[in-house]
């Protein structure tokens, strides 16, 4: 169950960051999808990795020291599902440039290099619910 509000700070993230261009460690992918996770539950897991890495090596060299992304996500207490059941604020995975996105509907919104994107959620590998929880 998510916190009363969530759609409205979901939407505010968003909309904030629409036009934002893309910058390793302040606005990429991984960094979008957890600040829209943490408008909508309340959690902190972006402050957790902002600014410590400033450049693609960099994060993926973060990531691997985690084990991957996948199983970062499963110790931030994020849940994998079947991608028919992806829910608006869910965390997809699109691999490659634009890796994390979040869905918003039949699409997700992903970092481009001016701004978000809007991409067909048939391009997503993966799907993953945030953690119910502070």
């Amino acid at each position: 169950m998510k916190p009363e509000g969530w759609d409205k700070r979901l939407n505010a993230v968003i909309a904030d960051k629409v036009r934002a261009p893309f910058k390793w460690g302040i606005h990429d992918c991984c960094l979008f999808a957890l600040d829209c996770v943490d408008a909508q539950m309340g959690t902190e897991f972006a402050k957790g990795i902002r600014g410590k890495y400033r450049s693609q090596k960099g994060a993926y060299k973060l990531l691997e020291e985690v084990g991957g992304y996948e199983a970062y996500l499963r110790s931030l207490g994020f849940t994998k599902k079947p991608i028919e059941q992806a829910a608006r604020g869910d965390v997809a995975f699109l691999g490659g440039a634009m890796a994390w996105s979040v869905v918003v509907g039949d699409k997700v919104v992903a970092t481009g290099p001016d701004g978000l994107v809007s991409l067909p959620i048939d391009k997503v590998l993966t799907v993953w619910s945030p953690p119910c929880h502070k």
